[in-house]
């Protein structure tokens, strides 16, 4: 992959993921994965964010990594369920400042634990 370039397929409409990981007999190769969404996929799998990608294989920060369909069903997910209402400027939100944190419930330790588990 050329420095600043990210390998994007229009025909079948992804982007093929360069990060390095080891192969059977332990040698760095590529990835290889075609990801419509290349930001889920670099978070989920690979533990980095679509920031630190960028900035490993020299991308501009404005570089999109979601295909071109996958970012009109978003567009149409929005349109449909009208999440866009929620950036109205003046609009009473649920987070107060200074709030750190998006929840406010309790949770039982239970669930601490079942969380815990699912981030590593």
């Amino acid at each position: 992959m050329p420095y600043g370039k990210i390998p994007y397929d229009k025909k079948i409409d992804s982007f093929r993921c360069e990060y390095p990981v080891k192969d059977s007999s332990g040698n760095m190769v590529p990835c290889g994965r075609n990801c419509r969404d290349l930001a889920r996929h670099i978070t989920r799998h690979h533990k980095i964010t679509a920031r630190e990608y960028k900035k490993m294989f020299g991308l501009n920060l404005n570089t999109s990594l979601i295909s071109e369909q996958t970012k009109e069903k978003l567009r149409k997910a929005v349109q449909k369920h009208k999440t866009y209402v929620n950036l109205e400027k003046g609009r009473k939100h649920q987070f107060k400042k200074g709030d750190n944190t998006v929840q406010t419930y309790k949770r039982s330790e239970e669930s601490k634990v079942r969380l815990r588990t699912l981030r590593t």
